[in-house]
């Protein structure tokens, strides 16, 4: 099996896990309570994909086509992310803003990377930094549709 089936077969083997996660065990506990309790730890959780940055590292040797653009965008949206959650925190309006910004912008990121990686081959190239593109991607993936359900779907009370 080539390096690029590996890294899509694990790839979807934990959007299979964290969307049972998600599904079985975090669902549930929002369903009874607002969008600002929903919202605050999927925003928070988000802030972690400034580990995109592992992509600019000279070691990841990942192809520099894919490596700042996805490295950037992470950290653009992960900073974004947490902004979001501290008015969320604080039940802001502008919170509720900013995690609307985030989907959208996180899920832009993701196709956007999603693009570039097999442009430039990145599965080839993930070195160390599998468990980023298998793991943590598919979590945040997982992360955006909950975020996205929570948005539209639970009560708006402050």
């Amino acid at each position: 099996m080539d390096a690029t089936a590996i890294i899509n077969l694990l790839t979807l083997l934990s959007l299979i896990g964290f969307g049972t996660i998600a599904k079985w065990y975090i669902w549930p506990k929002f369903k009874s309570g607002d969008v600002y309790g929903a919202v605050e730890p999927l925003l928070v959780f988000s802030f972690f994909r400034y580990l995109g940055l592992l992509f600019i590292l000279p070691q990841a040797g990942i192809p520099a086509g894919f490596a700042t653009t996805a490295a950037m965008g992470d950290l653009s949206v992960g900073i974004l992310a947490f902004i979001g959650a501290i008015f969320v925190h604080k039940r802001s309006g502008i919170g509720l803003t900013l995690a609307w910004l985030y989907a959208i912008l996180g899920s832009v990121d993701f196709l956007i990377a999603g693009g570039l990686a097999n442009m430039n081959g990145v599965a080839d190239h993930a070195e160390f930094i599998w468990l980023v593109f298998t793991v943590l991607g598919p979590a945040w993936m997982i992360t955006l549709a909950l975020l996205f359900v929570s948005l539209i779907k639970l009560p708006k009370k402050v």
